[in-house]
């Protein structure tokens, strides 16, 4: 078995790792991978989203993915109530503004679901056909995981089962969840942030060479792994410390070793052919 990591201590200063696992076949195509918006009424937190919302479109992206943790916690609002309209109203004007036509695709973050938030709500808002769901993306299929309680969840375990088994062998298949499945970064942070049945996961996907990337996010940190075969990238945060500048690391809003930023990706139809965590420009950050 053979591994590389690229923990997140190194991203420090706003760097951007990449790792180039393999060179690929045919035409590339580039996606961008955002994780922990973390949509807040304070720090100018609207604003600054769309500046990040913004550098992804001038990338161009084919697909933008968001691997959840779009609001906040329930007790940060502007006034101190439990307003989640005018945070889903920041999202979704970021989005139509910024983003325009770019194909989205979302994931649950654990707080997605934090009370008075259902399940079926937060899909709804967030355009989700479901908690969990399949798309394909030019000979690409990306399997969206609800990576909160998972390891309960026998009938999303089976869903993923079947589509792994039915996917032909030939087409390559991305991962999303929020909770990391193979993770550095998430030891960096203390541990006991990984998605339920991770090693179950990690021994299934190794039945499945064509399972070849894995996104996620919920550790705010930037971590880039290759493992078996499959390169395991944590998405860092598009809210660095969730948009506190005064209380994060750096005093340029990073959490521990990681500038707010987000995964610039390339695929090509027979793999990863490169993946980098860069920093968005913002004033706030400087």
């Amino acid at each position: 078995m053979v591994s590389f990591c690229l923990a997140a201590a190194v991203v420090a200063s706003g760097l951007s790792p990449s790792l180039s696992p393999s060179r690929g076949g045919g035409t590339a195509f580039t996606i961008v991978h955002l994780s922990d918006v973390h949509i807040r009424m304070r720090f100018d937190a609207p604003a600054r989203l769309r500046l990040a919302l913004r550098a992804v479109r001038r990338l161009a992206p084919e697909l933008v993915i968001n691997s959840g943790d779009t609001l906040d916690g329930p007790m940060d609002t502007i006034d101190g109530t439990l307003d989640f309209e005018a945070k889903w109203s920041a999202w979704n004007e970021a989005v139509s503004r910024e983003l325009r036509s770019l194909p989205l695709l979302n994931a649950l973050g654990n707080h997605d679901l934090d009370e008075p938030l259902s399940l079926a709500d937060s899909c709804r808002r967030l355009g989700m056909p479901g908690p969990y769901y399949a798309r394909d993306h030019r000979g690409w299929r990306f399997l969206v995981l609800n990576s909160n309680g998972f390891e309960r969840d026998t009938r999303q375990w089976d869903w993923l089962v079947s589509q792994l088994r039915t996917t032909p062998a030939a087409t390559p298949i991305a991962i999303v969840s929020h909770h990391p499945i193979f993770s550095m970064g998430a030891l960096v942070d203390g541990g006991g942030e990984l998605i339920g049945r991770w090693r179950d996961l990690v021994a299934l996907f190794a039945k499945h060479r064509n399972v070849k990337l894995c996104l996620s996010g919920h550790t705010h940190l930037a971590d880039l792994c290759r493992y078996n075969g499959v390169t395991y990238a944590c998405g860092g945060s598009v809210s660095g410390y969730w948009w506190e500048i005064e209380k994060s690391s750096d005093g340029k809003g990073s959490y521990l070793q990681t500038p707010p930023g987000f995964h610039v990706i390339r695929l090509s139809a027979s793999g990863v052919v490169d993946v980098e965590y860069r920093r968005y420009e913002d004033p706030a950050t400087r």
